[in-house]
C-alpha cells in the first residue's frame, strides 16, 4: 500500500504526522472539537491557499505564528481532508495536523452596535424600557436611521446618542411613518441633530456616489442590491431590438436609449450610466423637485453627464412616445398603473423593461407577469419574461418583486 493510501485510510482514526519522506500516527481521533493544520513559514502561503480553496479555513479562529505556522481547520469533511493530504503531499509541503487548537486561538467578536448601545444606556432609562430600544438601524453616509418607539424626549434622545457614539454617525433621525404620495417624501424626525447643522451626506456604493438629505429624499437601503446589478442585466439580457452589440456588428443603431420613469436622486441612473459598457444615453424622468435637484447634483459628482438627461417632469406627459430601448420602472407601490405608459414610451419595434412592483406573496412574480402580458395584448405587443427575482419583504405577506421583460413589436 502506498503512502497516501496509508494516510488516506489512517486520518479517519488518527491524527496524522506527515513529511515528505512519510507519516505518523499520534493515537485515535474522535472528531472534536478543534484540528490545526502545522506547516514550515515557508510552506504557509501554500497551504493558506488550499485551505482556502477546499473551504478548510475554519472562520472562528485566527492563524498562529511560532516556529511553525498553525492554520485553524474544518474537520467536518473527510473527502476534503484526504484532499487537502493529497494536495500538500503533491506541493512538497512538509505538514502535521494535530488535534487542538494548536497556537491558534478563538476569533474576538467585536460586541454588535445594538450591544454597545444597550450597555451605554444602562442606568440611564428604565429598564423596562430596553425592550424598546431597535436592533437595526439604516446607515446613509454618516447619518443614522432608526424605527424607534416608546415615549419622546429623553428616552429617545438618550438611545438616538447613544447610537451615534456606536456606529460612530454625525447625527440620528427617527423614521416616522416610511414615505408617502406621489412624491415620495419620507417623513423623519430629528432626534439628534448634527453639530455644524449640516443634513447633507454622501452615501456610497461601490464607485457611485449618492448627494441626499435623508430627511427630504427617500432612499431605500433595502435595495442595495438591485442598483448595482442594473448594468450587469443590460450586459447578460439580449440586447433591445434594433441595437448593435459593437462598432462592427449588425447594421442598427448603435446608441441604446434607456428611459429611467422615476430617476429620482439617480438609484439606478447613476450605476446604469457608471457601469454600462455600451453606448447608451439615459434619460432621468424625476417629478420631485427636491429630488431632482439632486438628481442633477448626482450626475455632476459622478462625471456621467455625457450620457445622461436628466428631466424634471411626470413620465406620462414629459417624454414623446416610442423613443426607449430600455426602461427602467423603479416606482414602488402601484407601478402597474404606469406600465401602459412603457409600452408608449417603447420603440415601435419592442424594448426591454426593467419593472418593480409590489405584490402578494401568493401572487408572486408570475402573477404580476400574468397581469402585464394580458395589459401588453390589449395594446397590440406581445410580453415575453426574461427573469424575475424577490427584491425584499415590504410588508407582511408582501413582496418586492422585479421581472425583466422583453416587448415585442407593436402590430
Amino acid at each position: 500500500m502506498g503512502c497516501l493510501q496509508k494516510v488516506f485510510s489512517f486520518i479517519r482514526t488518527s491524527c496524522v504526522h506527515m513529511t515528505s519522506e512519510g507519516f505518523d500516527g499520534i493515537g485515535p481521533m474522535t472528531f472534536p472539537l478543534k484540528r490545526t493544520l502545522a506547516v514550515r513559514k515557508n510552506d504557509a502561503n501554500i497551504a493558506r491557499g488550499m485551505l482556502l480553496k477546499l473551504s478548510l479555513f475554519d472562520p472562528d479562529r485566527v492563524t498562529g505564528r511560532g516556529d511553525e505556522v498553525h492554520f485553524p481547520v474544518l474537520f467536518d469533511n473527510v473527502s476534503l481532508l484526504e484532499e487537502l493530504v493529497k494536495a500538500l503531499t503533491d506541493s512538497g509541503c512538509d505538514f502535521h495536523i494535530m488535534e487542538g487548537p494548536g497556537l491558534t486561538r478563538e476569533r474576538d467578536v467585536p460586541p454588535t452596535p445594538y450591544a454597545k448601545v444597550l450597555e451605554l444606556v444602562r442606568g440611564r432609562i428604565d429598564e423596562k424600557l430596553e425592550g424598546l430600544i431597535p436592533a437595526s438601524y439604516e446607515k446613509l453616509g454618516d447619518c443614522l436611521i432608526l424605527r424607534l418607539e416608546g415615549p419622546p424626549g429623553p428616552f429617545q434622545y438618550i438611545v438616538g446618542r447613544a447610537y451615534m457614539e456606536a456606529t460612530r454617525t454625525r447625527y440620528v433621525l427617527s423614521d416616522a411613518g416610511g414615505v408617502s404620495g406621489e412624491l415620495r417624501e419620507p417623513r423623519m424626525e430629528v432626534l439628534v441633530p448634527p453639530g455644524d447643522g449640516r443634513y447633507e451626506v454622501v452615501h456610497r456604493e461601490g464607485n457611485v456616489r449618492y448627494l441626499l438629505d435623508p430627511r427630504k429624499v427617500m432612499f431605500s437601503s433595502g435595495n442595495i442590491s438591485e442598483r448595482p446589478l442594473i448594468p450587469d442585466l443590460a450586459r447578460s439580457l439580449p440586447l433591445p431590438p434594433g441595437v448593435e452589440a459593437s462598432a462592427d456588428g449588425p447594421a442598427g443603431r448603435r446608441m441604446e436609449v434607456v428611459v429611467d420613469m422615476f430617476a429620482g436622486i439617480g438609484y439606478f441612473t447613476i450605476p446604469l450610466a457608471k457601469g454600462s459598457d455600451r453606448d447608451i444615453l439615459v434619460i432621468a424622468v424625476e417629478k420631485n423637485p427636491t429630488s431632482f435637484g439632486y438628481l442633477v447634483r448626482n450626475i455632476r459628482e459622478n462625471k456621467v453627464g455625457e450620457r445622461v438627461i436628466p428631466v424634471l417632469g411626470d413620465c406620462r406627459s414629459t417624454l414623446p412616445n416610442g423613443i426607449a430601448d430600455r426602461l427602467i420602472a423603479g416606482y414602488l407601490g402601484g407601478t402597474r398603473n404606469y406600465f401602459r405608459t412603457a409600452v408608449e414610451l417603447s420603440r415601435p419595434e419592442g424594448s426591454i423593461i426593467h419593472f418593480h412592483d409590489t405584490v402578494e406573496v401568493e401572487t408572486g412574480p408570475e402573477g404580476l407577469f400574468n397581469l402585464l402580458e394580458r395589459m401588453a395584448a390589449e395594446d397590440g405587443r406581445s410580453l415575453s419574461l426574461l427573469g424575475s427575482r424577490k427584491v425584499k419583504s415590504y410588508a407582511p405577506r408582501i413582496d418586492h418583486v422585479a421581472l425583466d421583460l422583453l416587448l415585442g413589436p407593436a402590430e
